[in-house]
């Protein structure tokens, strides 16, 4: 018995070191460049460090966090930030969706259509936005262009000068980006159902809709939660777009929680306050992925 539990001892120390030889990058990885920034960024919320208190900055408790919210500014890009997370999120997954279904089907080039709708995704975001704000200008604009040549309109709209066409604007280039991301999975999703079940159904006497909210959908169930998840991840915390586009202006009309938080941060040098609205954005996210997780386990139950 003493053989047999020493040498599960030794097993165990081995394996213990193999675990720490393979894992222990990636750990120290994550305390580094993950725990760390957040961790000390809870710690700046409640000093006062800004350029005139960079080294001998004070614990305030919680006077920067009420300083911040009394501004408004951070009411203003919170609202922002969550229409625009919600309009973009169901404007790409929606014509995303509708996409994959197309070209889904055997039809004649949609290889090469497909190809062209994901040019929007591969160009990187900063040309993105500053091709929308080279479209949208108000005197050399093409879209004012076309919208005169064809009789629409008189006279040039200020689409970057006006707070809902502005907003409108970015929604619209971050849709141009991220379609063609939604329309990639799903139809990755499409073709994982197996044709056979399609056939079956079919043969039992279901008709085109039966099988496509029946078996399509609740097959790409789990799929379109994760979709659904990664947009609003990736499109809450958008920032490239806003700056190039409309820097946040026209008076605060498109701000964001990041820009704003760049904007105290390295513009005003007010860094607690601008670790006040980081803060916020990370505990908007965190619920967003408890939420998430509560789901999907529910759903793992249920199944």
């Amino acid at each position: 018995m003493k053989k047999k539990s020493g040498r599960r001892k030794r097993i165990i120390g081995r394996e213990t070191k193999y675990l720490l030889l393979y894992a222990g990058p990636a750990i120290i990885y994550m305390i580094v460049l993950t725990l760390y920034p957040i961790a000390y960024n809870f710690f700046l919320m409640f000093r006062n460090m800004d350029t005139q208190h960079f080294l001998n900055h004070e614990f305030v408790g919680l006077e920067t966090i009420k300083t911040v919210l009394s501004e408004g500014i951070v009411g203003m890009a919170a609202y922002n930030t969550v229409f625009f997370t919600v309009m973009c999120t169901a404007i790409q997954f929606t014509v995303g969706f509708l996409f994959a279904l197309l070209y889904h089907r055997k039809i004649k080039g949609a290889g090469f259509f497909k190809g062209l709708v994901l040019i929007g995704w591969l160009i990187p975001m900063t040309v993105t936005g500053l091709l929308f704000k080279f479209m949208f200008q108000t005197d050399t604009g093409v879209v004012n262009y076309l919208l005169m040549q064809s009789g629409l309109i008189d006279r040039p709209v200020q689409w970057l000068s006006q707070g809902g066409s502005a907003l409108w604007t970015i929604i619209l280039a971050n849709c141009w980006v991220g379609i063609p991301f939604d329309m990639v999975l799903l139809s990755t999703g499409l073709s994982s159902i197996p044709e056979n079940v399609m056939e079956s159904a079919s043969i039992d006497g279901a008709n085109r809709m039966q099988r496509f909210f029946y078996i399509t959908l609740p097959m790409l169930k789990p799929v379109m939660c994760s979709i659904l998840v990664l947009g609003v991840i990736y499109t809450f915390k958008v920032f490239d777009l806003v700056v190039v586009i409309t820097g946040g202006g026209p008076v605060n009309a498109t701000q964001m929680l990041s820009t704003y938080s760049y904007q105290l941060a390295f513009r005003e040098f007010n860094f607690s306050e601008a670790s006040v609205v980081a803060n916020l954005m990370f505990a908007l996210l965190f619920f967003i992925g408890l939420a998430y997780l509560k789901f999907v386990r529910s759903d793992e139950v249920m199944s």
